[in-house]
């Protein structure tokens, strides 16, 4: 993990070069001139209501401890939905 505020060309050769050595990529972000950027990541996580329309997540509250919650929630919801499809496929 590492924080850059460099020009988006820049994070888009970083992005790359991560990406180029097997690594998954995400990327938080202001979204302003970060679109480039967001295109090639991942997951991208926009924050603050000024945030691009690229990315797929958008955190109003600029706070990462949101980011850490939305986890942890994706995963209780994809736990429980694993379950729910064990078991029809059981009833069966």
């Amino acid at each position: 993990m590492f924080s850059i505020s460099k020009s988006f060309l820049l994070k888009c050769c970083i992005v790359e070069t991560f990406k180029a050595n097997g690594e998954r990529v995400t990327m938080t972000s202001d979204g302003v001139n970060d679109a480039p950027a967001f295109k090639s990541v991942n997951i991208g996580i926009a924050m603050g209501e000024r945030s691009t329309d690229i990315v797929l997540i958008v955190l109003l509250d600029n706070d990462f401890i949101s980011i850490v919650a939305g986890a942890k929630t994706s995963r209780r919801c994809f736990d429980n939905l694993k379950k729910l499809v064990t078991s029809s496929d059981s009833a069966y």
